[in-house]
This record gives structure tokens, C-alpha cells and sequence, in this order.
């Protein structure tokens, strides 16, 4: 629920102009009435015909539907429920980044004429699509991949949060979120942190369900660096997040693919400095200021495997992870971000720009703030 896909309806209520209902299919909530104001009704099988009538009958009296993804299945669910309710205004979340753009593209030419037809149709009668960076609108825009308009409505952080500067920041880098996935590539800071505990007084936090293997490399290093790498594991505990966010100064993202990440907007607003990929958060937040603190590895990646007529590069990677981070994309995209940790730790080591770094999501990125542009888009609409 701290999510987008609780906060959107939170923050529009929040507003005072709207109520929402959120029918989902998650057995553990299925006995809770309401979250700050959202009712919730449990949904098994959404997208057959018992739910589809128990939604059916239940948006009565409704005036918006929005879904998130835009599967065919799903867009012909929505149409099948406009069809039914032509006055009922119809919004998909696209939660999509650059790499499920360029899959996109790539699995449209094997699509047949009539699969493709029906799906730019209906496409058409949907109301709005959001996606969540202007990288990614602009990569839709230019393959042409959705018959309809396009807005950007990001994710947030919720600004109920206790992120209140100035900060005590220290000495430390912090790795948070599902460690040791392919998806994360978390292999490829190990080099950069070998340096930094070599030639730096940093330390290192890891936060966040981690991979045996992972795991293994970083028991190595720990124990020629005593002290110095703390896995904290899976955090459930919002207080203790907060404080490591807090003491961090710098965050760390290698993903190879990533959507607009929850992640990054919460660190960022809690002021650490970001060491990261190509992420399309860091493009949109940090904007000109961007390559100051990312490398641009994946692109490489990206047109190498398309390169070799690979068509799901997220299946590529996930299938074959153990090949890639033995290849040569890999030494060198190591090597470069690597030579970024180093630069960024040198650069900040006695340099406090927390508060300046967090001031860049407050104004734009609370969810009160998505919800008034999502407001306005859709009056618009």
C-alpha cells in the first residue's frame, strides 16, 4: 500500500475531492475494510467472469476505473467494462521502463496483423496512459507504441515521512532493495567497493533480502575489512529505515533495468548522494546535474543483445546472468563504475550537500503532489 498502487487513490482522497475502492487479488488483505480512507475488496481471478461481474457490479455508482499494465487481456477487460459504461473514464498505469519499451518494440514485428490491430483499437478507447519518466514517453512516442496519448506521472515518496533536515550524515554507502538478483547486478559495485575500502575510511550497509551467493562475496570481503560491511537483511521496521537512510550519505543502485524507482525518490529525499546507473528517476530529478553521479553502462548492454537478436533482454539477463558478469561488457562496465564510486566518495568526502540533494524530490516527488498533476491531467481528459 506504500507503493503507487496504494498511493495514488490515498493521495487523491487525501485531496478531498475523491473516495476509491481497490479490488485486488492478495489474500492477506483480503479482511481489511479500508486504509487511510481506501476501501479494499478482494478480487480472486480478476480477469474472469466472477470477478469481472463482482467488479462489474460493484463499480456502480464509480465515475473512474484506473488498472495497472497494459496487457491485452487487460486492455480488453477495461473495454468490456466501457462498453458496459460508456460515461466510465478508463486511466492505465503504465509501470514500464526503458528495456520493457524496447521489448515492446522488438515483439510488435512478430505480431500478427490482426493481434496488432486489436490491440492499437483497443488502445484508442482507453482515456489516458501514464507512464512514470519522460524517457520513457519519449522512447513510446518515437517507436510509435501506443495508439493514444501518453502523460508522465511519476512515483514518490510519501511525504508524511520523517526526512526533516539538516542530517547527520556518515561515512557511508548504502545498497538497499532485493540483493543479488540479476535484475539489481549488484556484482558489479564489488570491484568499486574493493577500492573504496582500500583506499577510502567508508563503510558499507546492505539492506534488504539477499542471495546465498551474493551473500558468500561479501562474507569474503568482510573479513579483510572488520567492521567496515554490515548486512542488516530485510528491514520491515519504517523508524529503522528511516535512520539508515538518515546516517547514509550515499546510495547505490547497478541495476541493469528499472522502473521509476521507489527506492531512489525515498533516498534521495532523505539526502544521500546517489551512485547509480542509468536510471530514469536520475535522469528526471537530477536532470542536467545527472552525470555527476551515474554511469551510463546498460545502453551497451542493451544494443549488444539486440544486437544478437535477442527479444526479451529481462529474460536474457535473469537466464543468464552467470555468462554476462564473466563477459567483456561486464570488466568494463565494472571498471567505469568503479572509477564513479571512487570519484564520488573523493569528491563529497568532507562535503555535506544533503540537504540541497533532498530539496530536489520535495517540491515535485511527495505523492501529494503526483496526485494534484494526476488530478489535473484527468479533468483535462
Amino acid at each position: 500500500m506504500k507503493k503507487d498502487v496504494g498511493m495514488i487513490p490515498v493521495s487523491l482522497v487525501k485531496s478531498g475531492n475523491w473516495s476509491a475502492t481497490i479490488f485486488h487479488s492478495n489474500r492477506d488483505m483480503r479482511d481489511v475494510d479500508f486504509v487511510d480512507g481506501v476501501n479494499l475488496c478482494y478480487v480472486p481471478n480478476y480477469i474472469f467472469i466472477s470477478g469481472f461481474l463482482k467488479i462489474f457490479i460493484k463499480l456502480k455508482g464509480f465515475t473512474h476505473v484506473m488498472i495497472y499494465h497494459g496487457a491485452l487481456k487487460t486492455l480488453l477487460w477495461l473495454f468490456l467494462i466501457k462498453t458496459f459504461r460508456p460515461s466510465l473514464f478508463t486511466y492505465v498505469k503504465l509501470d514500464i521502463g526503458e528495456i520493457d519499451v524496447l521489448e515492446r518494440a522488438m515483439s510488435i514485428r512478430n505480431e500478427g496483423l490482426i493481434k496488432r490491430r486489436l490491440r492499437r483499437y483497443l488502445e484508442s478507447k482507453v482515456d489516458i496512459f501514464t507512464v512514470e519518466s519522460y524517457k520513457v514517453k519519449n522512447m513510446i512516442d518515437e517507436f510509435q507504441l501506443i495508439n493514444n496519448s501518453v502523460y508522465v506521472i511519476p512515483n514518490g515518496y510519501d511525504g508524511r515521512v520523517d526526512n526533516a533536515g539538516p542530517f547527520k550524515k556518515k561515512e557511508v554507502v548504502l545498497i538497499s532493495g532485493r540483493i543479488g538478483v540479476p535484475q539489481k547486478n549488484n556484482y558489479l559495485i564489488l570491484e568499486g567497493m574493493r577500492k573504496a575500502l582500500a583506499e577510502t575510511e567508508v563503510g558499507f550497509i546492505f539492506m534488504g533480502a539477499m542471495s546465498e551467493s551474493f551473500e558468500k562475496e561479501l562474507f569474503k570481503l568482510a573479513s579483510e575489512y572488520e567492521g567496515r560491511i554490515k548486512l542488516m537483511g530485510y528491514v520491515e521496521n519504517i523508524d529503522t529505515i528511516n535512520n539508515i537512510y538518515k546516517e547514509s550519505k550515499y546510495i547505490c543502485f547497478s541495476s541493469i533495468y528499472e522502473g521509476f524507482s521507489l527506492a531512489f525518490v525515498e533516498a534521495v529525499s532523505f539526502g544521500c548522494i546517489p551512485i547509480s546507473t542509468d536510471l530514469a528517476a536520475m535522469d528526471q530529478i537530477f536532470k542536467e546535474r545527472a552525470s555527476n553521479y551515474l554511469v551510463n553502462v546498460n545502453d551497451d548492454l542493451y544494443k549488444e543483445l539486440t544486437e544478437k537478436g535477442v527479444v526479451s533482454i529481462v529474460n536474457y539477463v535473469n537466464e543468464n546472468y552467470d555468462l554476462l558478469i564473466k563477459s567483456p561488457w561486464f570488466f568494463k562496465a565494472s571498471e567505469r563504475f568503479s572509477n564513479l564510486m571512487l570519484s564520488i566518495l573523493n569528491e563529497y568526502k568532507e562535503v555535506d550537500i544533503s540537504t540541497d540533494i533532498s530539496m530536489l524530490v520535495e517540491e515535485h516527488y511527495t505523492w501529494d503532489e503526483i496526485s494534484k498533476e494526476l488530478n489535473s491531467i484527468i479533468l483535462r481528459g
